[in-house]
């Protein structure tokens, strides 16, 4: 697996090339632009660049802090979810990572879950209430095997180098073009000034004109490069994601049970939505590849290995590009054979039969007037009416609740 990463480190490095190269040729153009109004391109340039780096640096050291307060995720306690400990668990000692991720819990209904940290030792699992309550045992192993690919792989790192370099250029270009919405808005009610003044005043908005149409290019490429980077991971992740838990089908249906519940988060944007394993924002399609595809490339797999996913991954895309190096797929460790789950189907099947049987039990007490109470651990208070009023723990974490 260490091989896997380092070999395909190369063409994640070709895509930050790319965007390192477009936020230079963005601080070439903004240095020879502000020549006009004799300020030095050096100067220029330390301010660029010294802005990316302090915000690289900055981003660095609380990144993950940063991310999770901006989700509003709380720290979640092993008494309160012991089954999503087990499977982090479980996934951490499948991919080899030496230290289990943190979990962190979001209060929202859409279901969804994503890691951050810069790197395994710093790194954690978010995962919202909704995705806990949507699905089953195995679908929620294959979504944290997909969120710890992502660890191991160490796209967070890449993530948060790339999202550092888009957004001072984003904020380069919006500068520009709010200079050139400020000057027009001034100019309009000045009706009579001075020939030099009017001369001086056109010369460099022009100057600064030219530069905002090329920013908003470079910016636009930078994007591009940005998401085909994001899109790649991910279908890299879904692979590893595969080999840890060697059943294709749990991750199918989860991505089918998120995408068709997801909704809008409030506190995301374009940038921080590609670190979700489903976007929340309407870019399903620029920072993740299409949900159809990712489906039906899980579908078409005859074994759990990098190999077998590369093939189905090049059938359903039409594509002759992999997601690895090709040199790697041929080495055996990658194209040994590896089983599918054989009981998948019928433990899907059993699992259904269960909840059927659940929900009718359910209805039944509910026309007695039993009360229904949800505890943080997940577990389901079934309460009859004589107990209204009263105290009562909760078996697993021994909460208290009052019985309303």
């Amino acid at each position: 697996m260490w091989e896997l990463i380092n070999k395909n480190k190369s063409k994640t490095f070709l895509f930050i090339f790319l965007m390192a190269l477009c936020f230079g040729l963005m601080a070439y153009c903004l240095a020879e632009t502000l020549k006009i109004f004799n300020v030095s391109p050096i100067w220029v340039y330390i301010v660029v660049y010294g802005y990316y780096f302090g915000t690289l640096i900055v981003a660095s050291r609380d990144s993950k802090n940063v991310f999770l307060k901006l989700s509003n995720a709380r720290f979640a306690l092993r008494a309160y979810y012991p089954k999503l400990f087990n499977i982090v668990q479980e996934m951490s000692i499948a991919s080899g990572l030496s230290t289990m991720p943190d979990i962190y819990i979001i209060d929202e209904d859409s279901p969804n879950a994503f890691a951050c940290g810069k790197d395994h030792k710093t790194a954690s699992i978010v995962v919202t209430k909704g995705l806990l309550a949507r699905l089953n045992r195995d679908e929620l192993q294959a979504v944290v095997a997909h969120e710890i690919s992502h660890i191991v792989n160490r796209d967070i790192l890449y993530l948060l180098y790339t999202s550092c370099l888009l957004g001072c250029m984003v904020f380069i270009s919006d500068f520009a073009i709010q200079t050139v919405k400020g000057y027009f808005k001034e100019s309009k009610p000045k009706r009579t000034f001075s020939r030099s003044k009017c001369n001086s005043s056109s010369g460099g908005i022009i100057y600064i004109m030219i530069f905002a149409a090329i920013s908003v290019v470079l910016v636009a490429l930078s994007k591009m490069f940005y998401f085909c980077l994001s899109r790649k991971r991910e279908y890299l992740a879904d692979a590893c994601a595969v080999q840890y838990t060697r059943n294709p089908m749990a991750l199918a249906n989860a991505l089918r049970k998120i995408d068709a519940e997801q909704s809008y988060f409030v506190n995301t944007n374009p940038l921080t939505s590609a670190m979700f394993i489903v976007s929340p924002l309407n870019n399903k399609e620029k920072t993740h590849p299409p949900i159809e595809k990712r489906i039906q490339i899980l579908l078409r797999l005859s074994s759990c290995n990098i190999a077998a996913y590369n093939n189905s991954y090049q059938k359903v895309l039409g594509k002759k590009s992999s997601i690895v190096s090709k040199k790697i797929i041929d080495k055996p460790s990658y194209s040994k054979v590896i089983p599918i789950v054989a009981t998948t189907l019928a433990n899907q099947t059993v699992q259904d039969e269960i909840s059927n049987h659940r929900e009718a039990y359910d209805t039944m007490l509910k026309m007695e007037n039993y009360s229904f109470i949800k505890c943080d651990c997940d577990t389901k208070l079934k309460v009859p009416k004589e107990l209204k009023g009263q105290k009562i723990p909760c078996p697993h974490c021994k909460k208290i609740h009052l019985i309303k």
